[in-house]
Formats: structure tokens, C-alpha cells, sequence
């Protein structure tokens, strides 16, 4: 039916009668193909493309967001599923809140839905805490130095690799792997570097849960790192404050010059040492990153959201997107029309061409012009 649609208005453009049309055709045979795709995905009933078709137009006209992204969100959405993990929700009722979300940080709609279903997997987070998470992340950003992107693309393994050396899931996990990947991301000399603060922090939360370490760091400031019951990695925040609380006790006594040379040597492992020199200067500011308000990074969402709608390029988006959608609906409804005229058309040229007396007049048109140049 496409590939229909595209002979037929290739024909109308080469009579004039459709000029510029050409690329509205070809996007919408990709976009044909991008559903095609996404029905084989889903295996099921024709139902339920169309059911998935109309809330990819009604979700791309509310947020200017292209239908072939919001597909790709899908895809991915539905391996999820297929994993158990149902990260749209009932009737896709989620795929509007992340369309909105990557309209507002100018991101990839699919980006956005397969760095929740990471958060999901990893994390152990339940669908209806992905705003949450998604608000509390982007609330770092707004206290931090490390954008929620860099966040979502880079810190994954580091937030699982604490997750995991913690004991922990859900929120809790996040809020601690979101406030030490900000207050590192932070520190001087990393000041925003999404790449060197996610080696710091990974090559510090690596070594610090080894048994030689463990011993080293006890050793030298008498803190044990690893919970006396469960065996598992303190909270950051507490062994950072109980090392401070001893360093206080020895500077009073006129020997924190030494305990500060010992603990600078306490990690062999450069990065892991710089990591942990970064997080020990800013151990103040954990605690307080740990306890943003997630509600803060949604209220940040809707204001972008909604200054991006409201703003001349935003406007100009969605509009074009809404028409380049109102193309692709009407596509097949005036296809055959406009094939059966242009067909029309063509069988009269040529019936026309055949006739006796085309060559007749063909030829005496040309006889004035052969002989005026002479």
C-alpha cells in the first residue's frame, strides 16, 4: 500500500501538481515500517496495533515527539515486558509522562525508557516509581555538577556495584548511588566530569569492600567499613563521618598531622584513593544529596516542559509533527484516488499518442520552426 501511495504521487509531482511531496513520502513509508515492526514485537492481535497506533499519534500530537522515536520506546518497552517487566504500564499509560520527560531534557524518548527499565532491572523498582526516580535524579542535576544523561548513560554499573555491595534496592539505593555520584561529580578537580567522577567513585567502591583494605582502613582510623551483622558495605555517609569523628579526636590530641599522611596512603589504588580523598573533603554534602526532594526534579521537568511547548521552535515542532501525522493517517484513505486519476491520466496520454492524427499535428508544429531556421 506504500509503495502504492509513493507511484502515486510521484506521478502528481512529475505533472506538477505536488511539489516538495516527495520527502512526506518517504517518511511515511518509514514510519509504515516502524509500525510493521512493531507488530511482529507484539505477536498479537491487529486490536492491539491499532490500540498502540493511536496512543503513539494522540502522545506524538500532546508532546512533539516523532511517532517513529515513541515506537522505538515501545520496542524496547516491550522486551521488557517480555522479561516481566511491564515499564508502560496499563494501556500505555506511562508513555506520555516519558515522552514529556525527554521533550524537557531534549533527549531521546527511547534513551529515556530503557534508562528506566535499567533502574527497573537493577534496582528493583516498581513502574510506579520511575517518576520518582527520574524526578529524584534530575533533582541531583540541579544540585550537582553531573547531568541526569551522563547519569543515565554512564553510572548504571556503578549504582548496581553499591546496590549490590550495600544490600540494598529500590529508592533507598538510588538515593545513596545518585548523592555520592553528585557530591564526587562535584569535588574539585572532577568538577562536572561525568567520565572521571564514575572512575573515581567505581575504582573506590571496588577496593574499599577488599579484604586487605578493609583491614588497612580499620588499621589505620579504626572505622570498620563493613557492617558487624550483615557483612555488608556501611553507608558511605556513616563511615565518611565516623573517619571524620576520628580525625577530630586526633587533631585535639596534637596528632592529626600524622593520622592525615596515614589516611592519604590508606588506598594504593590511585583512582580508588582520589575517589575517596573527594568524597572525605565533601562528606558534608552526602547526607543532604541523599535526602533531595524528588518533587523538586518533577516540578524542574514541567517548567522545561512546558517553556519548550510554549516557545516559538516548540510550537513550530509540534505543529509540523502533528501535520507530518495527519499525512500519514489520510495517506491511504486518498492513495487509490489519487492512483485510479493519475492512471487515468496516463492511459489518455497514451491513447492520445496513438492516434492517427498525433503525428499529423506533431508534425506540422515542427515544419514553421524547421523552416524559420533556415
Amino acid at each position: 500500500a506504500a509503495e502504492g501511495a509513493r507511484k502515486s504521487f510521484e506521478m502528481m509531482k512529475k505533472l506538477g501538481g505536488v511539489p516538495g511531496m516527495e520527502e512526506s513520502i518517504e517518511n511515511a513509508i518509514k514510519l509504515d515500517d516502524k509500525f510493521e515492526e512493531l507488530r511482529e514485537k507484539l505477536r498479537g492481535s491487529g486490536d492491539e496495533l491499532r490500540q498502540w497506533k493511536n496512543i503513539i499519534k494522540d502522545t506524538s500530537n500532546a508532546t512533539g515527539q516523532s511517532q517513529d522515536k515513541l515506537i522505538e520506546g515501545v520496542l524496547k518497552a516491550q522486551e521488557a515486558r517480555s522479561a516481566g517487566r511491564d515499564i508502560l504500564g496499563n494501556g500505555g499509560s506511562m508513555l506520555h509522562q516519558f515522552a514529556r520527560q525527554a521533550f524537557s531534557d531534549r533527549a531521546d524518548v527511547g534513551d529515556t525508557i530503557k534508562s528506566s527499565i535499567d533502574l527497573m532491572q537493577d534496582l528493583k523498582l516498581k513502574p510506579q516509581d520511575l517518576p520518582r526516580a527520574q524526578g529524584l535524579i534530575r533533582a541531583g542535576e540541579e544540585a550537582g555538577a553531573i547531568t541526569a544523561k551522563d547519569i543515565a548513560s554512564k553510572f548504571g554499573g556503578t549504582t548496581v556495584s553499591l546496590a549490590q555491595k550495600r544490600g540494598t534496592t529500590g529508592m533507598q539505593a538510588l538515593r545513596e548511588a545518585n548523592a555520592l555520584q553528585q557530591v564526587i561529580g562535584s569535588a574539585p578537580g572532577i568538577a562536572g566530569n561525568a567520565d572521571m567522577a564514575q572512575n573515581r567513585l567505581e575504582n573506590f567502591l571496588n577496593k574499599i569492600i577488599d579484604k586487605e583494605q578493609v583491614k588497612r582502613i580499620q588499621k589505620t582510623t579504626g572505622v570498620n567499613v563493613l557492617d558487624s551483622k550483615t557483612g555488608t558495605l556501611r553507608p558511605i555517609a556513616d563511615i565518611m563521618d565516623a573517619i571524620g569523628g576520628k580525625e577530630a579526636g586526633e587533631t585535639a590530641k596534637g596528632r592529626g598531622g600524622k593520622f592525615q599522611i596515614a589516611m592519604a596512603n590508606m588506598f594504593r589504588d590511585a583512582q580508588a584513593r582520589e575517589g575517596f580523598q573527594a568524597l572525605y573533603r565533601e562528606r558534608g554534602k552526602i547526607r543532604s544529596m541523599e535526602g533531595l526532594d524528588e518533587n523538586v526534579g518533577l516540578q524542574i521537568f514541567d517548567a522545561n516542559y512546558n517553556t519548550r511547548q510554549g516557545s516559538l521552535g516548540g510550537t513550530l515542532n509540534r505543529n509540523k509533527v502533528r501535520t507530518g501525522n495527519e499525512f500519514y493517517t489520510q495517506l491511504p484513505k486518498v492513495a487509490p484516488t489519487v492512483k485510479a486519476t493519475s492512471d487515468l491520466m496516463a492511459d489518455i496520454e497514451k491513447q492520445v499518442a496513438a492516434h492517427p492524427l498525433a503525428a499529423m499535428m506533431a508534425s506540422a508544429l515542427a515544419g514553421p520552426a524547421m523552416g524559420g531556421v533556415a
